[in-house]
């Protein structure tokens, strides 16, 4: 449970993008082990699936200046009385 909870804090913490890796060996001085991805992976992968590309601060920005264009010009009556 601590492991999956330290994970959730290292994850949470990323603010625009986030990059998963795993090191397929490592090294101990002389000697070094066949490493294996996280049993945690899959979770993840499944988790992700569904969701739609994050967007970044500027591509944010340019939707949210688009559709308060599109606002304000709905606003607007076309033939004022």
């Amino acid at each position: 449970a601590e492991e999956r909870r330290l994970l959730y804090v290292a994850l949470t913490r990323a603010e625009d993008r986030l990059f998963l890796t795993w090191a397929a060996q490592r090294s101990f001085g002389t000697r070094s082990s066949t490493r294996t991805p996280s049993m945690w992976l899959p979770d993840l992968e499944a988790a992700i699936a569904g969701l739609e590309r994050p967007l970044g601060r500027a591509e944010g920005a340019r939707r949210v200046a688009a559709i308060r264009e599109r606002t304000s010009r709905a606003a607007l009556p076309d033939h004022p009385v």
